[in-house]
């Protein structure tokens, strides 16, 4: 599989697709790290170096067995905005 070819949802082989996290961060005012499961349970930052890491209460969002991503400021959403952040995460295309 090449890096192009698509995983599941909106992750690519080895990323998410960057216009994605920025539109939902800009429209949802979260904070989303990409990140690789090493392991099964061990969560790394897969994105740039230059990104500012937040600290706080975060939600983890499995995407497959390898990628998936950690957001910040989710518990200051309504369970509508959540449902909605989920699906495009999910979503198969």
């Amino acid at each position: 599989m090449n890096e192009q070819q698509k995983v599941k949802g909106i992750f690519t082989f080895n990323m998410i697709a960057q216009s994605e996290i920025e539109k939902l961060e800009k429209q949802y005012s979260i904070k989303i790290l990409p990140s690789k499961i090493t392991g099964g349970r061990r969560w790394s930052y897969s994105g740039s170096v230059h990104v500012e890491i937040p600290v706080g209460e975060s939600k983890r969002i499995k995407i497959n067995d390898n990628y998936g991503v950690i957001i910040y400021n989710w518990q200051l959403l309504s369970d509508l905005q959540k449902n909605e952040i989920e699906e495009i995460l999910l979503k198969n295309e």
